[in-house]
């Protein structure tokens, strides 16, 4: 049976919480942090399994805050921005393209163009077929069309 995602959301945000407070004598936080940020994926993936999209992102991007600001990754961050981008496409659309923008951001910065191309061309489909906003869609293929270049 899979776990519940409330009770490890709220996991989540204890161990997220206690690891920005206070004082820590034997350090430790990072590993808090660390692990803050794997419960959130794993709250997330069970609120996908219970086809909670919208809760399913946030917490991806709760996550992905985490290994950006505490735990400088990046790398790690821009993937689970990309996992919430795949929980938001179908409901919160915005959202979705919030998401991967800023995985994309991420990816250009680092020169990983074939793999921002990718995510581009997605999120023009997300505008064409999602949102129905043809020119978004076209700037946005254009762009992913240069960057395969």
């Amino acid at each position: 049976m899979a776990q519940d995602p409330r009770a490890l959301l709220q996991k989540a945000d204890k161990q997220a919480a206690s690891a920005g407070s206070g004082f820590s004598l034997f350090g430790g936080r990072a590993e808090k942090y660390e692990a803050a940020a794997e419960l959130y994926i794993q709250a997330a993936n069970a609120f996908r399994l219970q086809k909670s999209s919208k809760e399913a992102g946030q917490c991806f991007e709760k996550a992905a805050s985490l290994q950006t600001n505490q735990l400088k990754e990046p790398d790690d961050a821009a993937n689970t921005l990309t996992e919430a981008f795949k929980s938001y496409r179908k409901d919160e659309p915005e959202d979705a393209a919030r998401c991967l923008e800023q995985a994309i951001q991420h990816y250009t910065l680092k020169g990983n163009f074939r793999r921002a191309a990718t995510h581009k061309q997605n999120l023009a489909e997300l505008y064409e077929v999602e949102m129905g906003d043809g020119k978004r869609a076209a700037e946005a293929y254009e762009t992913a069309a240069g960057w395969y270049e």
